[in-house]
């Protein structure tokens, strides 16, 4: 039928790669997505930290005003 077409083409459309790309940049789903899976993106939080932290040991010569500007990005980061 006719509505069971059109149902499918929206659900085809909600899982492009245009659609995704252009949801990823729409701050009212960026939130939605945040709240809906909290668990998992500070989960991603935690790992990136973690790495950034294991990075900049490797690299004891970084000065303090990249080290100061690293976190003031990261505390950017959690307030997104």
């Amino acid at each position: 039928t006719e509505i069971s077409d059109v149902a499918a083409r929206v659900l085809q459309s909600e899982t492009s790669d245009e659609f995704l790309r252009i949801a990823s940049n729409c701050e009212f789903w960026q939130h939605w997505l945040r709240e809906s899976h909290a668990e998992a993106f500070a989960e991603l939080q935690s790992v990136f930290s973690q790495e950034r932290e294991r990075l900049e040991d490797q690299f004891p010569g970084l000065d303090q005003a990249y080290l100061e500007r690293a976190k003031a990005m990261d505390d950017d980061q959690k307030r997104r």
